[in-house]
């Protein structure tokens, strides 16, 4: 019974270790994914920060509708900067690993 479960065990780390490995992505398509994010992210921030500030100029509008349409669009405009600048380290990494950065990966 020892070894049957030893031999399960083993099977089972052997599956999600490579499982691990088909979920790890390369550099460029981190690059890819997370600049498209970011950029989307960037333009429906500050989409939802203009129209906060069109909603809080124009009409009789409670707070309430203006203030959280505004904290969206912050909350994503920080989203997408985040994103973008992960998007670059991620450029910076596949440039140093292609052997095209200036200075080399350590």
């Amino acid at each position: 019974m020892w070894n049957d479960l030893v031999k399960i065990f083993g099977i089972l780390s052997c599956v999600k270790l490579q499982a691990l490995n088909i979920k790890r992505m390369d550099y460029k398509k981190k690059w890819w994914k997370h600049s498209v994010v970011g950029v989307t992210l960037i333009g429906l921030g500050v989409n939802f920060v203009a129209e906060a500030t069109l909603l809080k100029g124009g009409a009789e509008v409670h707070i309430a509708v203006w203030f959280w349409v505004g904290l969206i669009g912050i909350a994503s405009l920080n989203a997408g900067v985040a994103f973008m600048c992960d998007a670059v380290k991620n450029r910076i990494y596949l440039e140093m690993e292609e052997g095209d950065a200036p200075v080399p990966r350590s």
